[in-house]
């Protein structure tokens, strides 16, 4: 390499680094950065002099890879990243350096990913930096930056670009914008670097997949496409929540539901799965909702929203009933009263069903899910009785759940606690719950009629007989024993 070439390169990788400062994450003295280098078999001496230049310019956490081989056991690297910087001697070096660091523990699509790519004869700045941000958008990392270096110019320039505007909502990228021009270690600012998730989404869709489990997701009013399921959703808690989410963003809402009840599916451990979490896991929907619990094997393979309350998993079995005729007392001693009550497993909304109305039923299930079936089932009379809260199995947070490395998560996150912190769901629940608190105490009124004393009467009939005969027994019995003694007075000697 000649003196000016070698003054080139200096120049080129000040500017990177100075770059890089301005555009990474600040968090803890950057410890979050990640520097991924290609070394090739050969000598680089560019690559020697960036690496040289940012270990002596700032406090990255450096990770130098020759994405040729695998890497070894990086567990002593567990936090996730917040940059990276990746740079290229060949465009092709692109591809194996993010399978790399895919790989990692720290791997993390949300960080801030910084390309560094010196121009060959007869390229073109703006058309390398999307084909860069269209490889990077394939592994979800949308958040880039690219460095282009014009030797002929002896300039960088910064490119990004803007993944949702009027025409484009996350899909590929068909234009850049300059962010700067690095030329002597001086710096030209073009346009301030935008936030990838901007506070108005132009109608890019919010595509959920609802489960109904009432209070939460109320069942739909109608279907509204006659090629895909999806329905009209007006009530429920978990509703409205996406309701106000998608009008905060300005997102259009469509909401899908399964023709089979509680479809949630199943999520293997190596991430296969059925039902919406398959829709979830292939990024098909953006979220899915219904009175979720998240689990150790949910958060590993999605991403679930912040809480926004809390539920409890309890037992519930029938209530005591009354009989209201003749044979109120009598029931209690039949033997269908003292048999074993079947567990078997089902949904919640069945189970719940079949521990009102057959009475031999008891359920484990949701508390808010299981009382406010309850009351709509019974109409102001209570069927089932959950175990008071002290008894509860668990107690459990609720939340959306999200796909994984959903971009826009943050930002519904805020939304969710500004919601909640303004009592929001408060009040959405209080109005499902409006008359939940008349049922115990009021229940249905009957009024009194003589079947409710017949029961009464009956057993005051068998008292009277039962006492009448064991009086003629006495009777019987004293008549016997006198006349005994008459003939034992009037025959002293007859045995």
């Amino acid at each position: 390499m000649t003196n000016e070439n070698f003054s080139q390169t200096a120049k080129s990788a000040e500017c990177v680094l100075k770059l890089s400062a301005k555009y990474f994450v600040e968090k803890k003295a950057l410890s979050g950065s990640i520097v991924v280098i290609n070394i090739n078999s050969y000598a680089s001496t560019t690559q020697s002099l960036l690496l040289q230049t940012i270990n002596g310019g700032m406090k990255y956490s450096v990770m130098v890879k020759d994405s040729t081989f695998p890497h070894a056991n990086a567990t002593h690297f567990p936090e996730k990243a917040k940059n990276y910087l990746l740079i290229l001697e060949d465009k092709s070096e692109l591809t194996r350096n993010i399978l790399q660091v895919h790989q990692l523990p720290s791997w993390n699509p949300l960080a801030k990913a910084v390309v560094y790519y010196q121009l060959r004869t007869g390229e073109v700045g703006e058309n390398v930096a999307m084909d860069f941000i269209n490889e990077l958008r394939t592994y979800k990392l949308l958040k880039s930056i690219v460095l282009i270096h014009d030797a002929f110019e002896d300039e960088v320039i910064s490119y990004s670009w803007r993944p949702y505007t009027d025409t484009n909502c996350g899909g590929e990228c068909d234009s850049v914008y300059v962010l700067d021009t690095c030329k002597d270690g001086n710096f030209v600012e073009g346009e301030q670097l935008r936030n990838i998730i901007p506070i108005d989404m132009k109608g890019c869709p919010l595509i959920v997949h609802a489960i109904v489990a009432e209070p939460y997701v109320m069942s739909p009013s109608r279907k509204i496409s006659k090629y895909a399921d999806i329905y009209e959703f007006d009530m429920g808690g978990e509703i409205n929540l996406i309701k106000t989410i998608a009008e905060f963003t300005n997102m259009s809402l469509y909401i899908f539901m399964s023709e089979k009840e509680e479809n949630w599916g199943t999520i293997n451990r190596n991430g296969t799965a059925t039902g919406a979490y398959a829709l979830l896991r292939n990024d098909s929907i953006d979220l899915m909702i219904g009175n979720i619990e998240v689990t150790r094997r949910l958060r590993k393979w999605f991403h679930p929203t912040t809480s926004y309350t809390q539920d409890e998993m309890t037992w519930c079995v029938p209530r005591a009933k009354q009989a209201a005729t003749w044979d109120n007392l009598l029931i209690i001693f039949q033997w269908p009263t003292w048999i074993a009550i079947n567990y078997e497993v089902t949904t919640f909304s069945e189970g719940v069903r079949r521990a009102a109305f057959d009475r031999n039923f008891a359920v484990v299930s949701s508390r808010r899910q299981a009382e406010y079936q309850d009351q709509n089932l019974g109409k102001g009379t209570s069927y089932i009785y959950c175990f008071p809260e002290s008894d509860n199995l668990y107690k459990y947070s609720v939340v959306l759940l999200a796909r994984k490395w959903f971009p826009i998560l943050d930002r519904f996150n805020s939304i969710i606690r500004s919601v909640t912190e303004n009592g929001l769901i408060e009040k959405w629940n209080r109005e499902l719950f409006i008359h939940r608190s008349n049922v115990e105490s009021v229940g249905t009124i009957l009024p009194m009629s003589i079947q409710h004393l017949l029961g009464a009467f009956a057993f005051i009939l068998i008292m009277y007989v039962l006492s009448t005969l064991i009086f003629i027994s006495e009777l019987f019995l004293g008549y016997i024993n006198r006349r005994k003694l008459i003939v034992k007075a009037i025959y002293p000697f007859q045995k």
